[in-house]
């Protein structure tokens, strides 16, 4: 058995299911009848902690995380299944206590899980790049810094937290320049890769996304990261970790609310998209 640590903040997400049939008279507003009907999950950190059980049984998880609650509750009209509002409750986390984190040789991966809900300073990420020898994966939402990048093997961002990040930087050579390696999502058109071993030779890998029907995109991040790094551990391969992460997203977004994804759907969801896959073989 393999041992992962993940650091990140936890939130409740709580859907709330009616409909909207009006616009209020007082305002330019729709009206949310509630038909009685609720969900409450815990996301986020959490989220990638229940899908890395999902998908492997050869994992144990450690967690840190917050323990002041972060709610995220969603009004759900059910005739169109879509999203009309969200309330965010207590939107911030008090810091870690780095000094929770102990035994780190035990660890054969971190994985840091950034909100920047407060929980994580970027001292705070430094000195958790610095504690770990094994392979190191953060998907944050913040301004990638030079005070901790390199630590980080891998670094997660979306395509819009990367347009941010080569606006602060200046460029993307310059950003890539303080980075190992950057993925970058893209949603159904799949992700980048920007790797390099040495900093002026930068190597990009494109990776198509796959095609699915998308019920709810709350998670897929969570779900993206936890399957990358599932994947990693079994095959000390990025690219096929990547390709593996992009389905199993793909399968994430086909689902009502904030969904897990079992390794049987994934295995199930590759070997009847074998044939547009990157070439990896089919496990």
């Amino acid at each position: 058995m393999k041992q992962v640590l993940l650091i990140g903040e936890t939130c409740i997400d709580e859907f709330i299911y009616g409909s909207v049939d009006r616009i209020s008279q007082e305002s330019p507003c729709p009206i949310f009848l509630s038909n009685g009907d609720k969900k409450t999950t815990e996301g986020m950190c959490t989220n990638v902690k229940n899908n890395v059980n999902q998908l492997s049984d050869d994992l144990i998880v450690d967690i840190v995380t917050n323990t002041s609650p972060i709610i995220k509750r969603r009004l759900i009209d059910t005739r169109h299944n879509v999203m009309v509002y969200r309330m965010d409750e207590s939107d911030t986390a008090s810091r870690i206590d780095i000094s929770l984190i102990s035994n780190a040789d035990k660890y054969d991966a971190v994985i840091v899980s950034d909100y920047n809900k407060g929980f994580l300073l970027d001292e705070d990420l430094s000195s958790i790049g610095s504690l770990f020898q094994c392979p190191k994966f953060i998907d944050t939402k913040k301004i990638i810094s030079q005070k901790w990048s390199f630590k980080f093997d891998f670094i997660k961002i979306n395509s819009g937290e990367l347009f941010a990040n080569i606006s602060s930087h200046g460029s993307l050579g310059a950003l890539s320049s303080i980075c190992h390696n950057i993925i970058s999502t893209k949603s159904e058109q799949g992700a980048v890769l920007y790797s390099s071993e040495n900093y002026s030779d930068k190597q990009t890998t494109s990776f198509e996304g796959y095609k699915t029907e998308v019920a709810h995109v709350s998670g897929a991040g969570d779900t993206f990261l936890a399957s990358l790094v599932v994947r990693f551990l079994e095959t000390n391969d990025i690219e096929e970790s990547i390709d593996f992460a992009n389905q199993c997203a793909s399968i994430a977004v086909s689902k009502e609310n904030v969904s897990l994804v079992s390794r049987k759907e994934a295995d199930n969801f590759r070997r009847s998209h074998k044939n547009i896959t990157t070439g990896k073989p089919v496990f």
